[in-house]
């Protein structure tokens, strides 16, 4: 585990996948703002030689680390290990950032020492629901607003010392359920007593849906069965029957959350 940097209070922390992955950071606009920094967590297979760095990526507030793991949520806990500074804000490799609004969440950051979840908007398609204001965020009354990747930072000491981690059975290269780690993580989280947050602020712009978003796929289905058990432990199965054309993968989805214990 590495140790916090307290020069630099928020890393931003990309996860990525392979040359391809690298290219596509590379790509990215990644602004050099005081008190920030760059994690790349890029997978590659253990079998083919590393990647080369890109030009762009060689800044010195830019690191750039390879693993051999497998699956999105195996990727993010190595950023829980791996980062350096007292926050993260966990990012995607299609991202653009507004300057102003990582700047923003800096100075929230320092103005809410009891906040270990920091959830914001992100600009990108489709009609995501968001609280009018800023607002506590409860485990147990979680409506509509369900944070992704982009609209997260975390306090980091916090999560390490509760052992909170991604369950990996869920996310991109997990073996059944597609996507469901951020709310699962959120969920547990917030359960285990951590207090979150949610601020009016854009930090990123996304230009593409989610996976939960993009497409209604029977494996989304089944993810989203399971999740409504894991974190709706009582009215699951309420909201499983809202769906009665996707009601068998739903069941599947649940059924595979109760045995795994997600």
């Amino acid at each position: 585990m590495e140790t916090t940097n307290t020069a630099v209070l928020l890393q931003v922390v990309i996860c990525t996948h392979g040359l391809d992955g690298l290219m596509r950071t590379a790509a990215m606009t990644l602004p050099q703002l005081p008190r920030i920094s760059w994690l790349v967590e890029c997978q590659t297979d253990a079998d083919a030689p590393l990647p080369d760095v890109p030009e762009a990526l060689r800044r010195t507030d830019i690191n750039v680390r390879f693993n051999h793991t497998r699956g999105l949520s195996a990727n993010r806990n190595l950023m829980l290990r791996d980062a350096t500074a007292p926050f993260v804000l966990i990012a995607d490799d299609d991202l653009a950032f507004h300057p102003g609004g990582l700047m923003q969440l800096v100075e929230i950051m320092q103005a809410h020492p009891d906040i270990t979840l920091f959830c914001f908007r992100h600009d990108g398609p489709g009609r995501r629901r968001y609280p009018r204001g800023e607002t506590p965020l409860l485990a147990h009354a979680l409506r509509r607003h369900y944070p992704c990747s982009c609209e997260i930072a975390l306090r980091v000491d916090d999560v390490r010392e509760r052992g909170l981690r991604f369950n990996e059975l869920a996310g991109i290269g997990a073996p059944v359920l597609c996507a469901g780690e951020e709310d699962l993580f959120v969920y547990h989280l917030l359960d285990s007593g951590l207090r979150g947050r949610f601020f009016p602020i854009t930090v990123a712009i996304h230009p593409a849906l989610s996976t939960y978003d993009a497409v209604r796929s029977p494996a989304v289905w089944i993810t989203r069965g399971a999740v409504f058990r894991a974190m709706h432990p009582r009215s699951w199965l309420l909201r499983v029957l809202r769906h009665p054309r996707h009601l068998r993968l739903l069941l599947k989805g649940a059924a595979y959350a109760r045995r795994n214990r997600l």
